[in-house]
């Protein structure tokens, strides 16, 4: 209840509370505070190298995909780099001590998580975290997944290109459909408002029935 508190409440500054909780203790608070911070990396590390508790820091990666906020597509990037990385220095874990659970790479655990969230995933910051040595077969259906949403996104790219070149065609036959009207105005033609004849330097408003009026009369049209 207290951790679910920590995620959803505004009754709290998370910059004003990190600052209070201790460095090896409250560790899981300390990632939702993390998290509220949008340190993601951080808080994921936290799951992972502190608690060892892969299935949480599954969840959390999970709520942060789903609000489809900045960076959404980074966290399971994250995540798998962690389990394939024990190198955690470049995340500011200063003071915590860390699980014996996820000391050592895992490298068939990394592999799982993206198999199973292979469409969550940035492809090109998920390709360069991949050790060289992962034969192509292991991540088949990964980029796969990817390619497919390669071409989804250029083919939807061209027919956005095609409907606006479309739109602007459409504009263009209307300029100069427009441009091909006009409207001869004499010294005999008199603004069917206030009656009056036209005068070379006055402003006219001209309507699509035909209609010519002074720009002043039109308002009492």
């Amino acid at each position: 209840m207290f951790t679910h508190d920590l995620w959803q409440s505004s009754q709290y500054t998370a910059e004003n509370v990190l600052k209070d909780v201790p460095v090896n203790n409250l560790i899981e608070e300390r990632a939702l505070i993390l998290g509220r911070l949008g340190k993601d990396d951080q808080a994921i590390a936290l799951y992972v190298r502190a608690l060892g508790d892969i299935h949480k820091a599954k969840e959390y990666c999970e709520q942060i995909y789903a609000k489809k906020g900045p960076g959404s597509q980074n966290v399971y990037v994250c995540l798998i780099k962690l389990i394939l990385n024990a190198d955690t220095s470049h995340l500011a874990l200063e003071g915590v001590t860390l699980s014996p659970k996820t000391l050592q790479p895992d490298v068939e655990l990394a592999l799982q998580l993206l198999e199973e969230n292979c469409f969550k995933v940035d492809p090109l910051k998920m390709l360069a975290a991949l050790p060289d040595e992962i034969p192509v077969s292991r991540i088949q259906r990964f980029l796969s997944v990817s390619l497919r949403a390669v071409l989804q996104e250029r083919r939807r790219e061209e027919l956005l290109k095609g409907l606006l070149y479309a739109e602007h065609l459409k504009c263009q036959e209307m300029k100069l459909k427009l441009q091909s009207k006009h409207v001869l105005i004499t010294e005999m033609n008199v603004c069917p408002v206030c009656k009056k004849r036209f005068s070379n330097q006055a402003a006219l408003i001209w309507y699509p029935n035909g209609d010519v009026m002074y720009f002043a009369c039109h308002k009492e049209k």
